[in-house]
Formats: structure tokens, C-alpha cells, sequence
């Protein structure tokens, strides 16, 4: 008995794994749409509107530390590359919108915070860690899928982006 039930239960791992893998977003398809409310604001974005952008959308939570580190590079980012049609969407998913509002108040960011109160865009995207980006081009294709952020990361991420609205001109 306990040996079929240690079976069945590898089984039903396996198999979420795969139905999990199967659904993540990959480099090279269409961003999945979403529409979620902006935390703190009366308003809610959606990523269709901002086609003809470059877009780096990055998953995060306030417990999770590197999505903290994570921060201050995207602030960066939208700085340096703002001007030129380049933004940030973050996306949470804290279960509670005071976590997230804390740590926002804390980094004061530059960009919009979206909250994901049921995990359903994630899910779309198929985030298995945090903190989860994905760079989309001007046609709303993902470019670029990048778990973490360090050093070497940033400059990457910047050339990819320059590259990107370089060639949302031409």
C-alpha cells in the first residue's frame, strides 16, 4: 500500500511538472496579455497598451530578498532607457496588498506596481521563481526570460534593451 501510494504521488509530481514546464512562457512567443490593478491607484494596466514599448515585466514579492536587489537596477533601467520607449511593469503577487505597498514605499520606484492577488499571471507565465523578468519587444514578443538579477545581468539587460529600441526606430 504505501509503495502504490509513493508511486502515485511521484506520478502526480511528474506530471505537474511537465503540465507546468508545458505552460511556461518562452523566448519567442507572445507575451501573454493581462489587465491588473495598480497598487495604491484607482486603475488598472494592461499590457496591450503598451505595444510599440519595450517592456520588462518582472515578478516579485516582498519576502523574497533578491527581488528586493532587483529593485534598484529596474529603477535604473527606467531612468536610462525611459525616454526612449522603455518601461517597467512590476507584478507582486504578496497574498496581501500591505507587504508590497511597504517595500514600494521603501525603493521608491520609478515605475508601476501591478498586484497579481491570485497568482493568475504568474501562473500564465509559468514563474516558478522569483524574481522572474521578461523583456518584451515593441511587437509584444518575449525577447528575453531572466530569473535574477546581478552585476553582469544589468549590463546585459541594458545592451538587449538599447538593441531592442534601436530597433523599434528602424
Amino acid at each position: 500500500m504505501t509503495r502504490s501510494y509513493l508511486q502515485f504521488w511521484l506520478f502526480c509530481t511528474l506530471l505537474f511538472s511537465l503540465i507546468t514546464a508545458a505552460s511556461a512562457t518562452e523566448r519567442g512567443q507572445i507575451a501573454p496579455d493581462f489587465e491588473l490593478p495598480v497598487l495604491q491607484q484607482e486603475q488598472a494596466i494592461n499590457l496591450a497598451q503598451y505595444r510599440g514599448k519595450v517592456i520588462y515585466v518582472d515578478f516579485w514579492a516582498s519576502y523574497c530578498v533578491a527581488c528586493r536587489l532587483t529593485m534598484p537596477v529596474l529603477n535604473q533601467l527606467k531612468a536610462q532607457f525611459g525616454e526612449q520607449g522603455f518601461e517597467v511593469l512590476a507584478v507582486n503577487i504578496d497574498e496581501h496588498q500591505r507587504e508590497a505597498l511597504a517595500e514600494m514605499q521603501k525603493q521608491s520606484l520609478n515605475y508601476p506596481v501591478l498586484w497579481d492577488q491570485n497568482g493568475d499571471v504568474a501562473h500564465d507565465y509559468g514563474v516558478q521563481v522569483l524574481p522572474s523578468g521578461y523583456l518584451v519587444d515593441a511587437q509584444g514578443i518575449v525577447r528575453l526570460v531572466q530569473i535574477g538579477m546581478s552585476q553582469k545581468h544589468q549590463q546585459f539587460l541594458a545592451a538587449v534593451i538599447d538593441k531592442l529600441l534601436a530597433e523599434r526606430i528602424n
